[in-house]
């Protein structure tokens, strides 16, 4: 699993990067049923989240964008019986 994640705003011309190790357990968490059903807890969630805002509408931004999106960093992810079933 990528080291980072990159959430892109176009409009704004904004990156959100987030490190993976950080949302571990989250992301192995155990998830069923649709998305949108019974997740309340999740605000509580993205409220504790560290990430960096990076505005890339300067050209010095744009090359540390460039820099991060280029780090091909991994994290080792969890495999069970819920992942391959």
């Amino acid at each position: 699993m990528p080291a980072t994640i990159i959430l892109n705003d176009l409009i704004r011309e904004t990156a959100y990067i987030y490190k993976t190790q950080d949302l571990y357990e989250q992301i192995h968490g155990n998830y069923f049923g649709a998305a949108s059903k019974n997740n309340k807890w999740m605000p509580l969630i993205y409220n504790t989240i560290q990430y960096e805002t990076i505005r890339y509408d300067d050209i010095d931004k744009r090359a540390e964008l460039i820099n991060i999106v280029k780090d091909e960093s991994l994290i080792r992810y969890r495999i069970d019986a819920r992942n391959i079933s």
